[in-house]
């Protein structure tokens, strides 16, 4: 093969190459950023639970906010539970627990029966 034939080779493979990487970068210019702000803990906890998984923040993130755009919900239950000060850690952790193990067990009660 000549030399023009050579270059013309390299040439090509480069402008296609070139062309490739101004695609990724247009990608990547039409991503935003998102900041938050999290306990150390929680964020050291979560990397490593990622890194387990092998997904980045970023990965784990996208997945998130697609699944709230698609469903418009969070992919997990809200579990909130009312405490007062007589209250201990024990009795309120086997109350969480056990209302974890039946989500759909709800139990209705008027302000009267209090």
């Amino acid at each position: 093969m000549s030399n023009i034939g050579c270059s013309l080779i390299y040439c090509t493979t480069f402008v296609m190459r070139y062309t490739a990487l101004q695609m990724s970068l247009q990608e990547i210019f039409k991503m935003s950023t998102i900041q938050i702000r999290v306990d150390d803990e929680l964020k050291k906890s979560a990397y490593q639970a990622f890194e387990k998984l092998n997904l980045s923040p970023s990965d784990a993130l996208r997945l998130f906010l697609r699944y709230v755009a698609e469903n418009e919900k969070l992919p997990f239950s809200e579990v909130s539970v009312m405490v007062s000060n007589q209250d201990e850690d024990a009795d309120i952790l086997a109350i969480v627990r056990e209302r974890l193990k039946n989500p759909a067990k709800r139990i209705r009660v008027n302000i009267d029966d209090l």
